[in-house]
């Protein structure tokens, strides 16, 4: 028979083979499917840890604003606050120098006015001693000025030295806007697995350099007005 069971076209199945096969391509699937599983839990793992990183990097950037923007109001009111003290102490200075200086002269003067004219009306013994007593005033008086001048002269150099020994620390408009609108380079180096998060930290640093250099410039503006 060419064509029945006994054929030689048809081999005999060899079972033992075809098992060894069944169970190699199932432990080949297995092996696949324990490395997809592997894979998808480090997935997991790893969307997880930039969840937390993320969180993480949220609550740190919420907490450094604060701290930035409490400072900023916080130097911006003593900054205020001294330039009303300092506005307050020149106040002061002026009226007490007025109280010393201009006022005895002024009041010498119109002393001096009275005086004549009451010799010049009523001329007697008396308002002539009083006449020769006009001089000792007069030089008295100058010698209080002088002796105001020559404080307030030491004063004005002791100035000019501070003054002259602060200008290493004075910057110009430009060095100051540089400085002021520079961002660290701690903060640009921060690693951040989330750029929108890092740019809105930016972002962020940007918005308070702005808002402190205006209220440094509403300051100097008022320095500059006591100093006039």
């Amino acid at each position: 028979m060419k064509n029945g069971l006994f054929s030689q076209k048809y081999k005999p199945v060899d079972y033992k083979q075809l098992h060894a096969l069944t169970e190699e391509k199932k432990k080949a699937s297995a092996n696949i499917q324990l490395k997809v599983s592997k894979q998808a839990s480090k997935t997991n793992k790893e969307q997880m840890l930039l969840k937390q990183h993320h969180q993480i990097w949220w609550q740190e950037h919420k907490r450094q604003m604060e701290f930035l923007k409490t400072n900023v109001f916080t130097i911006s009111d003593k900054l205020q606050n001294n330039v009303v003290n300092i506005s307050h102490k020149l106040s002061k200075e002026r009226d007490t120098y007025q109280t010393n200086t201009v006022d005895p002269i002024w009041q010498l003067r119109e002393d001096l006015k009275y005086r004549l004219s009451e010799m010049q009306c009523y001329p007697s013994q008396k308002s002539c001693m009083e006449y020769e007593l006009i001089p000792i005033k007069v030089d008295f008086v100058k010698e209080q000025q002088k002796t105001i001048l020559e404080l307030l002269n030491q004063e004005k150099l002791a100035l000019e030295q501070e003054l002259e020994d602060c200008k290493v620390l004075i910057y110009s408009l430009e060095e100051k806007t540089g400085l002021f609108h520079e961002v660290p380079t701690q903060l640009l180096a921060l690693e951040c697995p989330y750029p929108d998060l890092k740019s809105s930290v930016l972002n962020e640093f940007h918005t308070f350099s702005d808002e402190y250099w205006s209220k440094l410039q509403e300051i100097d503006q008022q320095l500059k007005v006591i100093s006039r």
